[in-house]
């Protein structure tokens, strides 16, 4: 069982996978920063998930535990943590367009959850990582960076760990790749039903074809 959280103010997500008698905890950070997004050339290449640690199912049902670090969660989903300010005017400017520092997850949060239980190297539990290359962009004379959705990133990247830590099949499939290609086939078909226009229409279909020569598929799953 694996439940995904949005944590909207701090820029982050967390994922809590529950294995037999242990419960994993894993964060990372959504957005990436305006210098990383700046300062690369062609896709930016991100790692996931970052910093991860194991606690036992007995502490998570621990109301002390539990209740606590729930509250936390809630706060931090709706107060940001504030930024420090200059009279700069780029300092500003980039300062402004950043995205929140998620340390207050990454780094306070798992540091507790460490202290209750372990790090996940540590008790040689630690789970596969995925790489995925962001298409963030640069736009606009003032360099700052188009964003994609936050909570998008969150559901791909959790189905994509969930998808590929489960079991193997054979004949190796990537089942990942393939559920994206079905999903977006069923947005196009909605998408054809509202009635949007044929220009938005042709992108869909031009990125699910491209999508299904990619996985090598003679039709859509």
């Amino acid at each position: 069982d694996t439940l995904a959280v949005l944590i909207r103010k701090q820029n982050s997500g967390l994922l809590i996978t529950r294995r037999d008698a242990v419960v994993h905890f894993e964060a990372f950070e959504l957005l990436a920063r305006v210098k990383d997004v700046t300062g690369s050339e062609g896709r930016l290449r991100r790692q996931f998930p970052g910093p991860s640690a194991v606690v036992t199912i007995s502490h998570v049902r621990d109301i002390t535990f539990r209740a606590p670090l729930v509250d936390a969660l809630a706060k931090m989903d709706s107060e940001e943590a504030p930024k420090p300010q200059s009279t700069d005017y780029w300092t500003k400017f980039v300062q402004d367009v950043e995205t929140a520092d998620p340390k207050l997850v990454t780094e306070m949060i798992m540091g507790i959850v460490r202290g209750v239980g372990e790090n996940a190297n540590v008790s040689g539990l630690h789970p596969a990582r995925i790489c995925k290359n962001m298409r963030e962009e640069v736009t606009g004379i003032t360099r700052s960076p188009w964003r994609r959705s936050a909570l998008w990133l969150l559901l791909r990247v959790s189905m994509q760990l969930v998808m590929e830590r489960a079991p193997p099949e054979e004949p190796p499939r990537d089942i990942y790749k393939e559920f994206m290609v079905f999903f977006l086939c069923q947005t196009l078909r909605q998408a054809t039903v509202l009635g949007l226009p044929h220009d938005t229409l042709f992108i869909m279909l031009a990125k699910i074809s491209r999508r299904i020569l990619k996985l090598g598929l003679s039709e859509a799953p």
